[in-house]
Formats: C-alpha cells, structure tokens, sequence
C-alpha cells in the first residue's frame, strides 16, 4: 500500500464495503489530487453558510457537526470518526447549512470538490457508494432527533437499539 492509498485506507474500506468498486474505481479514487493537513482541535472546518471549495477524508481523530441557535447556542448534531467524509453535502448545496469542527487533533486529506464532482459524474459506483454514505449518516442524524426528542436522559447516553 503506498503512502496515499494509506491515507484513504480507512474510507477506502468503507467506500468498498457500500458498493462494488473494481480497479479502475480504485485508481480513480486514488488519483484524485488530494492535500492533507494536520489540524488541532476545536478548529473550524467549514462554516455555516460559508460557501465550500473543498470536502475532506476524516483520516484521524474526531470532528463534530453542529448547529447555532439564534440565541447562540451550540447543538451537536452529529460526531465523526476516521474514514467519514466531511462536506460531501457541498457538491450540491451551495453554501455548508452546519458548521464542522475538530474535536480532537485531526488529519485530513483534502479534496477540490469540483474534482470530486467529475469523479462521481463518470464513475457510477463511486457515486452510490458516496450516496449509501450519505443515506446511512441521514438515518444516524433521525437516530439524533430520536434521541434529543423522545429517549430520556439515561437512553440518550446509552443509545439502545430498541
């Protein structure tokens, strides 16, 4: 495996285990030009409103996703290990509807969304993978409201299956 694969490794993984890639899917994944950085925690990634130019692979650490109330109050929406994708929803909005920020030190590998936006466009299995991705962290976000809603306080930590 070389450095880059390395990198995507974890998302690699998790790409192939929601579609069916074959080689060519992988060189193309791999052959996106990428640049990684390492960054601190509780350091903003994109910016509630903000237009976006670029997604990134979550390769280490955590991040979080939250919204502002109007009276200023934080609301965590939802919580990002390794191998997730952060941003993907701005290759079809215009502008991030969340704000996205590290929670511990991170390393990310940085993507042009435009590029990413070919590669979905030829590559019909890339493009299910990343839409089964963006289907599962749908169901996680109505678990989310579930939770806030109607589990109580001891459920809400736990999050049962029930």
């Amino acid at each position: 495996m070389n450095s880059v694969e390395s990198l995507f490794a974890s998302h690699l993984a998790k790409l192939r285990r929601l579609a069916t890639l074959d080689p060519d899917d992988m060189t193309a994944l791999l052959s996106l030009p990428q640049r990684t950085s390492r960054i601190s925690g509780r350091s903003c990634l994109m910016r509630e409103g903000a237009p976006a130019e670029e997604c990134c692979i979550l390769v280490k650490g955590f991040a979080s996703r939250s919204k502002l109330a109007k009276n200023g109050g934080r609301q965590i929406v939802s919580f990002h290990v390794a191998g997730d994708l952060l941003g993907f929803d701005s290759l079809f909005l215009e502008q991030a509807d969340h704000d996205v920020q590290t929670v511990t030190d991170a390393t990310l590998v940085w993507i042009a969304l435009p590029r990413l936006k070919e590669l979905v466009a030829r590559r019909p299995a890339i493009a299910a993978a990343f839409w089964r991705d963006a289907l599962i962290d749908a169901s996680i976000g109505r678990e989310w409201v579930l939770n806030v809603g109607r589990r109580n306080a001891k459920a809400r930590v736990a999050h049962p299956w029930d």
